[in-house]
């Protein structure tokens, strides 16, 4: 009778692991559209895929900037208990590491690379109502208006740029309280894809009366004066399909045998004058 007891434990185990349920994560597409002075900016939309799981978030990119940095069948991992992200390309078995607050610089933002100083910052914020409701969550709307100027100074180019934007945002608290992951998607490509780290830094400091939550709809209206030149820009930023599915949790963590660069530094040592 020990025998036959012995031999139903591993039975039981096996039993046990096949009735487990399996790993699933958030997934949802962000699609981002940039017009300038009225016309599509070449080459500058973009259609996210992104996953969240357990405060990691895994993005791939289908056109745009971001493919070009990790490559067709490339990611990048944020990690929510982390101030760093990864590019992680598998074609050569390579992992690009950073600041998170780098990705701008790593995509080539505006003025990626060059020397910045920020002044004249100030932001304000008015909420306008409810949202209409996302996947079945509830939203606010807020306006978010922002003033800021940078002054590029290199050997050979000394330029001010004086920018004010305004963002028209649908923020959903309920869809933020899913995932911590979703927050971290938010600060980084929600809110400040394409700003220079000093830049977003200042903002964050003065930004009062936020409400806690993610955009899932985003409009923003800059104009930026450099001279006598003014620039009218609008993004429009969106997320769509929203839903949990089953994943593979090895693909939100860094293979052990990639190798690993130190983008930060590379950076660092690209800003120098």
């Amino acid at each position: 009778m020990v025998l036959a007891c012995g031999g139903l434990a591993p039975m039981a185990s096996a039993a046990a692991q096949a009735a487990a349920p399996a790993p699933t994560a958030w997934r949802f597409t962000w699609t981002i559209a940039p017009t300038a002075d009225g016309k599509p900016i070449a080459g500058g939309s973009m259609v996210l895929d992104v996953a969240i799981w357990k405060g990691t978030v895994r993005i791939s990119s289908q056109d745009g900037p971001l493919r070009t940095l990790t490559g067709a069948d490339g990611t990048i991992l944020l990690r929510t208990t982390d101030s760093t992200l990864s590019v992680i390309k598998p074609a050569r078995q390579e992992v690009l590491s950073a600041a998170a607050g780098d990705l701008g610089a790593l995509i080539g933002g505006p003025a990626s690379g060059f020397p910045l100083e920020v002044s004249d910052v100030s932001s304000t914020t008015r909420m306008t109502g409810t949202g209409a409701r996302a996947f079945g969550y509830a939203t606010r709307r807020v306006e978010l208006t922002q003033r800021y100027t940078l002054q590029v100074n290199t050997p050979t180019v000394r330029r001010s740029l004086r920018t004010e934007q305004v963002h028209d945002l649908e923020i959903s608290r309920e869809i933020a309280r899913l995932d911590p992951g979703f927050r971290t998607f938010a600060e980084q490509f929600a809110r400040s894809l394409g700003l220079p780290s000093a830049v977003r830094t200042r903002l964050r400091a003065i930004e009062r009366s936020m409400p806690e939550g993610v955009p899932v709809r985003a409009m923003t209206t800059a104009v930026t004066v450099s001279g006598t030149d003014t620039l009218h820009t609008t993004t429009r930023a969106e997320m769509s399909a929203l839903r949990q599915e089953r994943v593979d949790t090895m693909t939100f963590l860094i293979p052990a045998a990639y190798r690993v660069t130190d983008m930060s530094r590379l950076l660092q040592r690209g800003r120098r004058p």
